[in-house]
């Protein structure tokens, strides 16, 4: 899939453990298989949802391989490669080249404090080695390193550089990341509860760890929007974010993975650092599961079946 038909809801995808702490490739499937019911055009695999860099390189490919042939043709894949070895960054994008990925995304080199032109130099060297499409993964709360308008300016006039993961509040700043370069860059919203006024900012599509649950609803704000019904799009928008709120209230990734587990699909734990979720959490999260249906008979919504083995 081009990377410029990936305008709409891509799923930051979870990885499911089993009880042995191994990359469980049945839930995984499985996962792939409800979220492409729920409507999603695309899957952003190894990010921070999916616990990429608690993963082993060896664990990692396994991840793309097992997305790939699952997704086949049926929506796009993008392949987050970022890792503190540059080597291994490049072993990891010539890997989701050669499974069939239609891009690769990365962080800055994190951790090392370095100044913005080195930081321009590790992507246009990117860039340059990396056979696929790529997209920088702006994320400053965790990464340490704002992209900001006049790095993108500098890098959009190379054709590997393909669209921006925008993981944070700043609206004006998306903006003049669309604008870079005639608005040729693919500009994704990555905070869920932002979607809406993002989209009116000039987003093109949103990335999230919400979409592996509410695809389908969240699909209802982009049309909604293109189809110029603001107040059906604020509405969900609304009624998304009070979803959210309860749905991350005790751990978002740890909650993701257990209300696949409530829906019959065993996901597993999150690894270390994050905080086993008790049985307790169950009951608070039927509810939320709950509140989802909820959502989905108001807006006349399909409601997926869990896949079978």
């Amino acid at each position: 899939m081009n990377v410029q038909e990936m305008n709409g809801v891509v799923a930051a995808l979870i990885t499911p453990f089993n009880d042995n702490d191994e990359v469980n490739d049945k839930a995984l499937r499985r996962i792939v298989r409800h979220i492409l019911d729920l409507g999603a055009v695309g899957f952003y695999v190894c990010g921070s949802t999916g616990e990429g860099f608690s993963l082993s390189a060896k664990e990692r490919r396994l991840v793309v391989e097992t997305v790939k042939d699952e997704v086949a043709d049926r929506a796009g894949i993008i392949v987050n490669v970022s890792h503190m070895e540059y080597r291994v960054v490049l072993e990891l994008a010539a890997h989701a080249c050669t499974c069939g990925a239609d891009a690769v995304s990365t962080l800055p080199p994190i951790y090392h404090p370095v100044g913005n032109e080195e930081v321009r130099r590790y992507y246009l060297s990117l860039l340059d080695k990396v056979d696929l499409p790529l997209t920088i993964y702006n994320i400053p709360m965790l990464s340490g390193k704002a992209l900001d308008e006049p790095m993108v300016e500098s890098l959009v006039a190379h054709p590997n550089f393909v669209g921006i993961k925008h993981t944070s509040e700043d609206s004006d700043l998306l903006d003049r990341f669309k604008r870079a370069g005639d608005g040729r860059l693919v500009i994704w919203s990555a905070r869920d509860a932002y979607y809406l006024s993002s989209l009116c900012m000039g987003a093109d599509g949103a990335i999230g760890s919400t979409y592996n649950l509410t695809a389908d609803v969240t699909n209802q704000i982009t049309r909604a929007f293109r189809a110029g019904e603001m107040p059906r799009a604020r509405e969900i928008q609304w009624q998304f974010n009070l979803f959210r709120e309860q749905l991350i209230k005790l751990g978002g990734y740890q909650s993701i993975k257990r209300c696949f587990t409530l829906m019959g699909i065993d996901a597993g734990s999150c690894r270390p650092p994050y905080a086993l979720l008790g049985s307790d959490a169950d009951p608070h999260l039927r509810r939320v599961l709950a509140m989802l249906e909820d959502m989905r008979r108001k807006w006349n919504l399909h409601m997926p079946s869990v896949p079978c083995e």
